[in-house]
C-alpha cells in the first residue's frame, strides 16, 4: 500500500480545499487504496519543514512553501511568497520533475 504524507497550509479555505481535491485526483488517477496521513501546516518565518515529516513514499504539499527536500514527489501552489530564498526558487526552477507546479501569474511575477 502507498503511504502519502499530504502538507496543506490549513486554517485556510484554499489550503483543505487544495488537500481535499489532491486526496480525490491521486485515490482516482493513481491508487485508490493508499494511505494518506494530513500534515496541515502554519507559515512561519523560519523554514517550515521538520527532518522527518516526509515520511510517505509520495510526499505532497498544496497552497503552502516549496520545499527542496529529494523526498517531495508533488508540489502545487499559487503564492509568490512559496520561495523562501532565490536560491530555493532556482532549484525549483530547475528540476526535472513534473509534478511540481505553481500557476503562471505567479510565475511571471517572479521572473
Amino acid at each position: 500500500m502507498t503511504r502519502v504524507r499530504l502538507c496543506f497550509h490549513d486554517r485556510c479555505f484554499d489550503g483543505t480545499a487544495s488537500a481535499a481535491l489532491f486526496y480525490r485526483f491521486y485515490r482516482e488517477r493513481f491508487d485508490a487504496s493508499a494511505e494518506f496521513r494530513f500534515s496541515g501546516m502554519t507559515h512561519r518565518a523560519a523554514h517550515p519543514w521538520e527532518g522527518g515529516l516526509f515520511d510517505g513514499d509520495e510526499n505532497v504539499i498544496v497552497d503552502f512553501k516549496y520545499s527542496n527536500s529529494p523526498k517531495l514527489t508533488w508540489w502545487f501552489d499559487h503564492h509568490q511568497s512559496a520561495f523562501l530564498s532565490p536560491r530555493t526558487l532556482g532549484i525549483f526552477e530547475n528540476i526535472p520533475a513534473r509534478t511540481c507546479f505553481m500557476s503562471r501569474t505567479t510565475a511571471r511575477a517572479l521572473n
